[in-house]
C-alpha cells in the first residue's frame, strides 16, 4: 500500500489540509453551527485532542470564506456574508512564574499584530488597555486606503472584508496556569491579569470570540467581569467537533485500516474493537440521547502509521504526563477510601465492618490501584464501579487549588483526558478510565514516581513486578493451581496480618487481590454479572476480543478450623450450578475456586471446574490435613 500523509501530532493548518494530500476528517458542518450560534464561548478538550486544528479552520473560514473547500460541509453551510480579520493566539509557550511574566508574554503577542498594522503600543498604561489600543485601532487600519493597498493579502476571499468587526481566537488560555500550577506556583496574581484581559474583551465587539484548553474552570475569578463565555465544552452539539468518531474512522481511513487488517491478520469487527478498546471512549456530552464516543485522534492515526508495531502506547507521549497528576490521584484516593467500606461490603451484610488502623493504612498506600479499577470499558462494570459526579462539578473552582478538593481532582483528571463520561442519566455522570491506553499511562507514571514512603514495606516491589510482568501473569492462570497459588501469595505478602482476622468478609481479600491484578494491566473485572449472580473475577482474552471471558475464579475464604476442601467443593459447586463462565465465544474457559487461609494467610487450595463439571483439585497448601483442616506446629499454635 503507497502510504497516504497522515498527521499524527504535529501542527497543520487547515489550509494545509485543504490544499496538500494529507488526510482529512471534516469537522466544518458543527463550526458552521458554532459561528452561527454563539458570540463568544469557551471549549475544553484534552490534549492533543485536535483544539489546534479547530481553531485553524475558523480561522480560514472566518478570514477566506469557503475558497478551496469543495466537497466539505462548511462549502454549503458556511453561511456568513462577510470575512473578518482575526487575531489568533497561542499561549501555549507562554511559562510565566510571576504575574509580570505573564504580562510580558501576552504583550509580545499583541505586539506581533500592532506591527503588523504599522501601531505602537502605548508605553504608559497597563496591558489591558494596550490591548484595547490595539484592536480598537487595527479597526480603523481596515478603513485606510494606503494600508489596504500595502496588504492585498487580505483581499483574499469569496466575500467582503468587515472593516467594524474583528474575530479573536485564543488557544491553549490554560497553559500558563498549568505551568504554574506544576511548578508549585500561586496562581492568585496571574487570575488578575486573566481576570482584567477577559473584561477587555467583553468591552469589544468582537463577531466572534473562541478561547480553547484543556481545562474548564467556574464563573470565579477567571472569568468574573467576562461572564459573556458561554461553555460549550459538554454541549451536545460539540460533542463530536474534536476527535474521531467511530464512522469517520472507517469512512476516512478506510485504506489504512484494510492494510492494518492484513499486517495483523484481524478481520475489520476485531480491529475496530481493539482500537475502541485502545484508544477510544472519550465522550463530551450533557444529554443522555447523545453518547457519541471519539477515538483519540493523535493515538489512533500514530496506529495506522505503524500497525505492525501493534497497539502501542501512545498517550504516554502526548504530554498527558505530570507529576501534579500524583498530587490529584492522592486527593481522589481520599474520596475512594471514605466510600471504600460500601464497595467491599455492600454485597454481603447491611452491617459494615470497622477495619483495623494497620487495613486502613494497607488500602491508602492502594489508592492507585482502586483508582486503576475503574475499569474503561463500561461493560464490564456497573455503576458502583464508577465515580458519581454532577456534571457542574466537572468544572474547577481554581481559588481552592492550594486545598485540593475532591471535586476538584476529579474535574482535572477528566478535563485532562483520564476519566471519562461513561454514562449520564438527568444531571449526574458517572466516570471512569477513557481506555486501555490512558489507564496503562497512569500505571506506568505511578509504578516510576508513586507510591508514598509510608506504604508498606514490599509493597512498591509486588506491584512494580506485576505492572512490567503482566503477561506472565496471565500465564500464571494456565500454568495451573500451584503457579495460581503462587501469584496469589504474592499479591498477599505485603498484606498486614489484620487483613486476614476472623472478622473480616472474603471479598476484603479477594477486592485487593483483583485490583493488583487490574493493576498489572491484565483485563480483568470484578463482580462481573451473569444469568444466575455475580462472579468474583473474570480474565478477558488479551490479544483478541477484549469482552471474551477467558478465566473465571471464584474467592472463598477459610477462618480458623474450617476445612480448605470443603471450601473448595462449595465453591466449585456454586460455578456449576450458577452456570458461571456461559460465552457465546468461549464456552468452555478456565473455571477456578481460590480459597484464602487466614491462618496461612496465603492460599489454601486451588481447585479448577473441568469441561464436564467436575472438581479437581490442583493445589493444597502443605500445612494441611486429610480433613482439609490447617495443622500448625506446636510453636506456631503457642503464638
Amino acid at each position: 500500500m503507497v502510504q497516504r500523509k497522515i498527521n499524527s501530532g504535529s501542527f497543520a493548518s487547515f489550509k494545509e489540509f485543504i490544499t496538500g494530500d494529507m488526510v482529512y476528517v471534516d469537522k466544518t458542518a458543527p463550526l458552521c453551527t458554532l459561528a452561527r450560534e454563539q458570540g463568544s464561548c469557551l471549549l475544553a478538550r484534552p490534549r492533543r485532542m485536535g483544539k489546534s486544528t479547530l481553531v485553524s479552520t475558523l480561522e480560514y473560514l472566518f478570514s477566506k470564506g469557503t475558497v478551496g473547500t469543495e466537497g466539505l460541509a462548511c462549502h454549503t453551510q458556511w453561511d456568513d456574508p462577510n470575512r473578518y480579520f482575526v487575531f489568533k493566539f497561542s499561549w501555549n509557550n507562554i511559562r510565566p512564574l510571576s504575574a509580570d511574566e505573564l504580562e510580558r508574554g501576552l504583550l509580545w503577542q499583541l505586539n506581533t499584530y500592532a506591527n503588523y498594522f504599522g501601531l505602537e503600543l502605548p508605553s504608559n498604561v497597563g496591558l489591558m488597555q494596550q490591548a484595547n489600543y490595539l484592536f480598537t485601532q487595527s479597526l480603523d487600519k481596515l478603513s485606510d486606503q494606503q494600508f489596504m493597498q500595502e496588504h492585498t493579502e487580505l483581499f483574499n476571499g469569496d466575500r467582503p472584508l468587515c472593516k467594524t468587526k474583528a474575530v479573536l481566537l485564543i488557544d491553549e488560555y490554560d497553559a500558563p496556569l498549568t505551568y504554574s500550577i506544576e511548578n508549585g506556583k500561586s496562581v492568585d496574581d496571574l487570575l488578575r491579569v486573566y481576570a482584567n484581559f477577559f473584561s477587555t474583551i467583553k468591552e469589544m465587539d468582537f463577531r466572534f470570540v473562541l478561547i480553547t484548553g484543556v481545562s474548564s474552570y467556574a464563573q470565579t475569578s477567571i472569568f468574573s467581569g467576562a461572564n459573556q463565555f458561554a461553555n460549550i465544552s459538554l454541549q451536545y452539539k460539540y460533542a463530536t467537533c474534536c476527535g474521531f468518531t467511530h464512522d469517520e474512522l472507517e469512512h476516512y481511513f478506510d485504506k489504512e485500516l484494510s492494510h492494518a487488517e492484513q499486517v495483523l491478520n484481524l478481520s475489520r469487527a476485531e480491529l475496530m474493537k481493539r482500537l475502541s478498546h485502545s484508544y477510544d471512549g472519550y465522550l463530551f456530552s450533557n444529554n443522555s440521547l447523545c453518547q457519541t464516543r471519539v477515538f483519540s485522534p493523535v493515538s489512533v492515526t500514530s496506529f495506522l502509521k505503524m500497525p505492525e508495531i501493534g497497539f502501542e502506547n501512545y498517550w504516554v507521549d502526548t504530554g498527558a504526563k505530570s507529576t501534579f497528576l500524583l498530587k490529584l490521584l492522592k486527593c481522589c484516593s481520599i474520596g475512594v477510601i471514605k466510600n471504600l467500606s460500601k464497595v467491599l461490603y455492600g454485597d454481603v451484610h447491611n452491617e459494615q465492618p470497622t477495619l483495623s488502623s494497620s487495613v486502613q493504612d494497607y488500602l491508602a498506600s492502594l489508592y492507585v490501584v482502586f483508582n486503576a479499577s475503574i475499569c474503561a470499558q463500561e461493560k464490564y462494570l456497573d455503576k458502583s464501579r464508577l465515580i458519581e459526579v454532577l456534571l457542574g462539578d466537572l468544572t474547577v473552582e481554581l481559588e481552592n487549588f492550594d486545598d485540593l478538593s475532591f471535586e476538584n481532582a476529579i474535574a482535572v483528571l477528566f478535563q485532562s483526558g483520564y476519566l471519562s463520561i461513561r454514562q449520564i442519566e438527568g444531571g449526574k455522570a458517572w466516570l471512569g478510565f477513557a481506555n486501555y491506553e490512558v489507564s496503562n499511562t497512569l500505571a506506568e507514571l505511578i509504578y516510576k514516581h508513586g507510591f508514598s514512603n509510608n506504604a508498606l514495606s514490599g509493597l512498591r516491589d509486588v506491584y512494580a513486578y506485576l505492572f512490567k510482568n503482566y503477561q506472565e501473569v496471565f500465564k500464571s492462570f494456565y500454568q495451573g493451581g500451584s503457579a495460581v497459588a503462587a501469584l496469589i501469595d504474592l499479591i498477599l505478602s505485603p498484606a498486614p496480618w489484620e487483613l486476614f482476622a476472623d472478622n473480616n468478609y472474603e471479598n476484603v481479600v479477594s477486592f485487593v487481590i483483583v485490583n493488583a491484578l487490574q493493576y498489572s494491566g491484565v483485563k480483568a473485572a470484578r463482580e462481573v454479572s451473569s444469568a444466575f449472580g455475580r462472579m468474583d473475577f473474570v480474565i478477558y482474552k488479551q490479544n483478541s476480543d477484549p469482552l471474551v471471558m477467558d478465566v473465571i475464579v471464584e474467592f472463598k475464604l477459610a477462618r480458623k478450623g474450617e476445612s480448605i476442601d470443603r471450601k473448595l467443593k462449595l465453591g466449585c459447586d456454586q460455578i456449576v450450578q450458577k452456570s458461571y463462565g456461559g460465552d457465546l465465544f468461549n464456552a468452555n474457559p478456565l473455571r477456578y475456586c481460590i480459597v484464602i487461609s487466614n491462618e496461612l494467610r496465603k492460599v489454601g487450595g486451588v481447585a479448577r471446574v473441568d469441561e464436564h463439571k467436575k472438581t479437581i483439585i490442583e493445589y493444597r497448601a502443605d500445612k494441611l490435613g486429610d480433613d482439609g483442616k490447617v495443622v500448625l506446629a506446636a510453636s506456631q499454635q503457642s503464638t
